[in-house]
């Protein structure tokens, strides 16, 4: 049975649905807050769990048919993301809202 770290996975589903947060770490040259595409995505699924449990076929039984579906749609999404853009234009890509916009639903799910 895998664990999916449901704390962490909130917090990082905010930080993928939350532009403001993407500008000040993902074109930060220095600290506090330093990130990209490509880490939040690890973070969102790797780091909590969420990939192995969708392996595993284990994510509608412990989070619900509703999460799932989202993060599923979400997971569908970041797959649709050329992430070699550069940072500043892919925070505008269209691509890149829906992701934002998948993860807030995603979020809406599991709370």
């Amino acid at each position: 049975m895998s664990k999916i770290y449901l704390s962490e996975l909130v917090k990082s589903l905010e930080q993928l649905a939350d532009r403001e947060f993407q500008e000040r770490a993902w074109l930060a040259e220095n600290g506090p807050e330093i990130s990209s595409f490509s880490e939040q995505v690890m973070q969102t699924f790797d780091d909590t769990g969420l990939s192995h449990a969708m392996d595993k076929g284990s994510v509608e039984n412990e989070i619900g048919v509703d999460a799932a579906r989202a993060l599923k749609e979400l997971d569908e999404a970041i797959g649709k993301v050329d992430d070699e853009l550069p940072p500043k234009e892919l925070l505008d890509h269209a691509s890149m809202q829906r992701v934002r916009d998948y993860a807030q639903r995603a979020l809406q799910r599991l709370r």
